[in-house]
């Protein structure tokens, strides 16, 4: 029998003991790290959510630019009739 694998006080052989506890925390580590990518996975937009926020952003902007447009013309027209 192997230095190893010799039963410590309690009968029972430290290097088992070792091996499972590393087992366990392996099992533990892939778990977390497969927890995690769904998470990540599930954050990320999708390409339409992206699209939509483009277009959104788009008439906003769009809609502003056309406001101060109108605001420019009016002060100019103002201006013109003093």
């Amino acid at each position: 029998m192997s230095k190893q694998n010799t039963p410590g006080i309690w009968g029972i052989c430290l290097h088992c003991v070792t091996m499972n506890y590393n087992c366990r925390l392996r099992e533990m580590l892939r778990q977390e790290e497969e927890q995690y990518m769904l998470e990540v996975e599930d954050k990320q937009e999708t390409m339409l959510e992206r699209q939509a926020k483009m277009r959104e952003r788009a008439k906003f902007l769009k809609e502003k630019r056309e406001k101060e447009r109108l605001e420019f013309v009016e002060q100019k027209l103002d201006e013109r009739w003093r």
